[in-house]
């Protein structure tokens, strides 16, 4: 249950960033981005959703008078999802040091996104290769089932006991 709410957490906060970098490109200072991926959170994923709660408390946080960087990196600490814990590491150093924000939050986003998927074909690829498995389980049983029923003596003279 955990390890699945991780996972839509981790693509929903990708989401949240996208819709963050696209507010920087139109000109909003990183705060208010961060207001205004609220909305545009609750309109993909409801308003009782995990991020919209959490972007929701990064606001407050910032609105009470700490940093933006300090809140973004409570939220990776509380969730210690990777992708969280990578991009509060890098922003913080990007908002220190003066960097392109927009730059590094549509990086980081491409990065997750690449990451997200490559783990989810790899996923794709185990499953289809274990279904192989169980049906090349299967069919060795089959054959010799099909070969019993229709030609009951020439088997029977290849397997005529359990062993």
């Amino acid at each position: 249950m955990r390890v699945r709410l991780n996972e839509e957490m981790t693509e929903e906060f990708i989401r949240a960033l996208t819709g963050i970098s696209a507010s920087l490109s139109a000109g909003l200072s990183v705060e208010n981005a961060f207001v205004r991926a609220v909305p545009d959170m609750e309109k993909l994923y409801g308003r009782g959703s995990v991020i919209v709660r959490e972007l929701e408390t990064v606001n407050w946080a910032v609105r009470s008078g700490r940093s933006i960087t300090d809140a973004v990196s409570e939220l990776a600490a509380k969730w210690k999802i990777r992708e969280m814990i990578d991009f509060s590491v890098v922003f913080s150093t990007a908002v220190r040091n003066g960097g392109d924000l927009t730059a590094v939050i549509s990086s980081c986003t491409r990065i997750m996104e690449d990451r997200l998927s490559s783990e989810a074909e790899a996923k794709v690829m185990i499953r289809a290769k274990q279904y192989e498995q169980r049906v090349m389980c299967a069919i060795p049983p089959a054959i010799l089932a099909y070969l019993r029923l229709s030609s009951g003596s020439f088997i029977g003279v290849l397997y005529h006991d359990i062993a």
